[in-house]
């Protein structure tokens, strides 16, 4: 399963970007007069580190800033934020913990210490702090996702489907949650339906590289396992897996040593001969042509 939540609609760093962006920043107490300019200038560089993803300077310019103005807050959220990025986690913990004391009611806060304890796998404090997320911005389809993850990588499997399934239903967008849905199933060694999860996500987001890449592994696995019992239905499944990857050198391959098995010698020969001719070197082709041909 994809521990690194790589995927997800709402991207984090646009939502830091908001936050500093946000019409309150004169209201905060955290302009003085005298130093602003030189603040501001610094400020504006560390977005720019940040957007470069620059993490190491990112640190570097924040801590110039925060010797002037310890307490500025958006300076401590691109701070923390850095740190996390540089897995320094026990320093980014302590930073939004100070954020937090001072802002309870940003939501991407929540979401961003949930990620810290997600990293250091304490699940058991990530969750409230996602939950925390969501409570503030309950159209917040990515932290349904990230409980979801949190419980699965626990055991509770019924409420990782249960918190995963909302977050399908508000990503209509994104093709992440039903992919981790289909991952969930994997993890419990569930193949079956992890495979027709993949399926239906592909009826829904038909590009989804990802979601087709594991079709076609699940069903190429899913044959392997019915060749010389149920020869037939290893081929149909070839062939649903073919209508992803039609040009898969490996299934076509696979497809013919089934036809030849089920007795269609003919159609064998045109396929292996076609793609012993894309790839002439290939020794694993050259056994299927020799064993097709009957070649001794």
């Amino acid at each position: 399963m994809d521990q690194n939540k790589s995927l997800q609609k709402i991207d984090p760093e646009k939502s830091l970007k908001k936050l500093s962006e946000d019409s309150s920043l004169a209201k905060r107490g955290l302009r003085d007069i005298g130093i602003w300019p030189k603040i501001e200038e610094l400020f504006e560089k560390l977005k720019s580190q940040y957007e470069a993803e620059k993490y190491q300077d990112c640190i570097i310019t924040a801590e110039e800033i925060l010797k002037t103005d310890s307490n500025h807050f958006f300076t401590l959220c691109y701070y923390g934020r850095s740190l996390f990025h540089l897995e320094k986690y026990e320093g980014a913990l302590k930073v939004f913990d100070r954020c937090l004391e001072e802002e309870k009611d940003y939501f991407y806060l929540w979401s961003f210490r949930g990620d810290v304890y997600y990293k250091i796998q304490n699940y058991g404090k990530a969750i409230p702090d996602y939950l925390k997320s969501i409570e503030l911005d309950p159209d917040n389809g990515a932290d349904y996702d990230n409980v979801a993850m949190c419980l699965s990588l626990n055991g509770e499997h019924e409420k990782a489907h249960d918190y995963i399934d909302k977050a399908i239903a508000i990503e209509t967008t994104e093709d992440m949650p039903m992919i981790r849905k289909a991952q969930f199933f994997e993890f419990q060694k569930l193949g079956k339906e992890a495979l027709g999860q993949y399926e239906k996500t592909l009826s829904r987001f038909p590009n989804s590289a990802y979601a087709r890449k594991k079709a076609v592994e699940l069903l190429e696995l899913q044959a392997k396992e019915k060749i010389g019992d149920d020869n037939q239905n290893a081929l149909i499944d070839i062939d649903k897996a073919l209508s992803y990857d039609p040009e898969n050198t490996n299934l076509l391959s696979i497809k013919a040593i089934l036809l030849d098995t089920l007795g269609d010698n003919e159609q064998a020969k045109i396929i292996i001969d076609k793609i012993k001719e894309q790839d002439p070197h290939n020794p694993d082709l050259d056994f299927v042509f020799k064993k097709i041909h009957r070649i001794e």
